[in-house]
């Protein structure tokens, strides 16, 4: 079982029951409902997150292959005077990066030494290139930008969502060890039993690498009651 079932079957739980002391529901009313709905929350916009930075991730790649057909395709028309391949000019307008080396870097690198490509070409009186070619590859490279910024914008939503899911998960650990022994304390183990479902943690490694998430650190347990309950991993649910 783990955190989400756990939010879902407590207040369940408490609502068949027949007995339910007031110190258990006052608890479960002013401190747990506000936290697992917390909870939930924060893990519904964090997997949103996660899906909008992938589905960024699959068009910035389409686009960066998209990118690199153009500019292999046009590299190869700009020519000298003597009508040679002009390689080592474009380097130099790439910032000293040669054309077969500019596609292996990153988009926003590709973005910003291609513009100069762009700029300087039509300038040069002595070079010549294929008119066509170029754009082609101006108009792919005129949708780097919007990709880049949203792939910046997706990542940093991950980086928030996560953050903050982190953030009430703790919440979540804490106030459910502390209403474990609410419980414990108004019925004893039969009552703990019959109202607190265990839940098991994943390990963080495992979780992250399914969601597309960077490995996160393993977090400790500040509540005992958390810990024998089978909670405190520091994967998402």
């Amino acid at each position: 079982t783990d955190r989400l079932t756990v939010s879902k079957q407590v207040p369940e739980a408490i609502k068949r029951s027949p007995s339910v002391p007031s110190m258990v529901t006052t608890m479960q009313v002013e401190a747990v409902l506000p936290t697992f709905a917390r909870f939930e929350a924060t893990y519904e916009l964090r997997a949103q997150a996660i899906a909008n930075n992938k589905a960024a991730r699959v068009e910035g790649k389409a686009l960066d292959e998209k990118f690199d057909v153009a500019f292999r395709m046009f590299t190869p028309t700009v020519r000298d005077e003597r009508g040679v391949g002009a390689s080592g000019e474009l380097a130099k307008m790439a910032g000293g990066i040669l054309p077969s080396d500019l596609v292996k870097h990153p988009l926003h690198e590709e973005h910003l030494h291609t513009a100069e490509i762009l700029r300087q070409v039509p300038l040069r009186s002595d070079l010549t290139y294929d008119a066509t070619r170029y754009a082609e590859l101006a108009a792919v490279h005129a949708k780097l930008p919007g990709m880049i910024s949203t792939l910046a914008t997706t990542a940093l939503a991950v980086k928030t969502t996560t953050d903050d899911h982190y953030a009430s998960r703790a919440s979540f650990d804490s106030v459910y060890g502390r209403f474990r022994s609410v419980v414990r304390a108004a019925g004893g183990d039969a009552l703990v039993r019959a109202l607190l479902p265990e839940f098991i943690s994943r390990d963080p490694k495992e979780y992250d690498e399914n969601t597309g998430d960077e490995p996160s650190e393993v977090a400790s347990d500040a509540d005992s009651d958390v810990s024998q309950s089978g909670g405190g991993d520091s994967g998402g649910a």
